[in-house]
């Protein structure tokens, strides 16, 4: 039975190898590239790691049609005008794929995401100035003191990588420690012996996960991205005793990164009414804000020292 199954998926992978072509399958062995975007107009495009993009090539909506028709079967997925989004993985790329197809847009549209999260160390981060050794220096005070942190910043600006470099560092600074770490698509990479990764699904959401975690013994919880309700649940676990966690937003401030903090907790059914501020500064530590203009950067580190009724108090160390 799995052999029968296994040659249908390799027959499926095979079409969809052909449907590509060469050109647009020779991109997944580059090192430096992120993601192919279909357009509805049938441009693919190719977003490199340095931020830029270029047109690769041209498909008909008959080929990317059949693209996203071939990948919903390998993923024993339906795809019809009643629902017409597919979102999986594609394991033998290392991707995670997302299309779209009409009524919903005006072309089928795709956007395949190579998994390919950076793991530098921090040397390596401030050799091509990512950081400065300032920076590294009290990211290190941040991972001994075992303080909590969150990581923000706009889409493309290395977030996944960034934690990546943090973990190694908790691997060499706090070999000890043990680490659940929780996330939608698996990207993190866990070096330290004592770890476990915990991944959501269609049934089981991020909430449910961080309130199981803490049933696991963990001496720190990493989150691949904070993106709702959730949110509450990690300020939770970071207020009752477990330090030193690391998680990331979207937002491009530290007072931005506050505030959507703040709306997505409030989304939460047991969210309280009043006092999130206080609640966020009594369980946040510091914010790390990444930028990406000209290249991508640590931007600025800002301790979360409290709150009252004129806001946060924030120390920015630039």
């Amino acid at each position: 039975m799995n052999s029968t199954y296994d040659l249908h998926k390799d027959n499926l992978y095979s079409s969809l190898y052909e449907t590509l072509g060469e050109r647009i399958i020779s991109s997944f062995d580059k090192k430096n590239i992120e993601e192919l975007m279909l357009n509805p107009d049938g441009r693919l495009f190719v977003k490199y790691a340095d931020g830029h993009c270029a047109h690769e090539d041209t498909l008909s909506e008959a080929r990317s049609e059949i693209v996203v028709r071939t990948v919903a079967s390998i993923n024993n997925m339906d795809i019809d005008i009643k629902a017409p989004i597919v979102e999986c993985e594609l394991e033998r790329f290392n991707a995670r794929f997302s299309a779209l197809m009409p009524p919903l847009s005006k072309g089928t549209c795709f956007c395949i995401r190579v998994l390919k999260a950076l793991n530098l160390s921090f040397d390596e981060l401030v050799s091509c100035n990512f950081i400065t050794e300032r920076h590294a220096e009290i990211i290190d005070s941040l991972i001994k003191k075992r303080m909590n942190c969150l990581i923000c910043g706009q889409t493309g600006c290395g977030k996944t990588s960034f934690i990546n470099s943090i973990l190694n560092r908790i691997a060499l600074l706090d070999p000890a420690c043990r680490i659940i770490c929780i996330e939608d698509t698996p990207e993190l990479k866990l070096s330290i012996d004592n770890s476990v990764s915990l991944f959501t699904s269609k049934n089981i959401s991020m909430s449910a996960l961080l309130r199981t975690s803490l049933r696991l013994s963990p001496d720190r919880i990493v989150i691949g991205e904070v993106r709702s309700a959730e949110a509450l649940d990690m300020i939770d676990a970071f207020s009752t005793g477990h330090k030193g966690g690391v998680a990331s937003i979207h937002a491009g401030s530290a007072l931005q990164c506050l505030d959507r903090l703040k709306l997505l907790i409030s989304k939460h059914p047991y969210a309280p009414k009043k006092g999130i501020e206080e609640l966020i500064a009594l369980s946040l530590d510091a914010i790390i804000v990444l930028g990406k203009s000209p290249n991508r950067h640590v931007e600025n580190i800002v301790y979360i020292k409290g709150y009252n009724i004129k806001g946060y108090t924030l120390d920015y160390v630039i």
